[in-house]
């Protein structure tokens, strides 16, 4: 397994904001943890700033989210068995990324869901770090 990790040069100038940086840092952590489950062979994570936003992105090469993971995968306790098994056969609750979406939205932020054109998953957490 690759881990690529990135971080934009906007994140060193970026004004200074009342996150909870270990809230955010958990999110991420479910995503990577979720990316790292389904991946193929690579994850990677990128830190930036755009719009205003703190946005982490994490993006995988593993089968992609199914339509009702895009839709519903935030929820609490959604699970997908077409999406959802992981690499090792373990069993999921459907927390992860409702809990990695709470932190978003605790901060006035959100957590969205894609699939790469390229193929595998794609999950972003962007928070705004004017007002936060």
């Amino acid at each position: 397994m690759t881990l690529d990790a990135a971080t934009g040069p906007a994140v060193a100038g970026a004004p200074e904001a009342p996150l909870d940086r270990t809230a955010l840092a958990r999110a991420a952590a479910n995503l990577v943890v979720n990316a790292a489950e389904r991946a193929r062979s690579r994850v990677a994570v990128s830190c930036d700033v755009a719009g205003g936003h703190l946005v982490i992105e994490v993006s995988d090469d593993g089968p992609g989210f199914s339509p009702a993971a895009l839709e519903r995968g935030c929820e609490r306790l959604f699970t997908d068995d077409s999406s959802r098994s992981s690499r090792d056969g373990g069993r999921h609750y459907g927390l992860g990324l409702h809990a990695a979406s709470e932190a978003a939205s605790a901060h006035g932020g959100s957590v969205s869901l894609a699939n790469s054109p390229s193929g595998g998953a794609v999950a972003t957490i962007a928070v705004p770090l004017c007002g936060a």
